[in-house]
């Protein structure tokens, strides 16, 4: 079985000082031996959204694009947890 669990938050700012919440998902896998011994592995590939449900992409090391408007949104953080 796979899930997601919400595994960081952490808050970028575009250019006029507009602060998002930005939220880090983990895929989630849940693996069972043939004895039905339950283990529990992150995946990857994590996926970015504002807590509001915007699509982030990653550009580089605190630069993030918001999409899902008219324009994308570009915003930073240096935070020390952020992705």
């Amino acid at each position: 079985m796979k899930s997601e669990e919400l595994t960081n938050t952490f808050t970028a700012r575009d250019a006029d000082g507009n602060e998002y919440q930005i939220c880090e998902y983990t895929p989630i896998i849940e693996l069972r031996t043939l004895s039905g011994d339950g283990h529990r592995a992150k995946g990857m590939l994590r996926r970015l959204e504002t807590s509001e449900g915007q699509v982030v992409s990653r550009i580089d090391e605190g630069e993030y694009e918001i999409l899902g408007g008219f324009e994308a949104i570009l915003v930073t953080s240096d935070d020390p947890s952020a992705l």
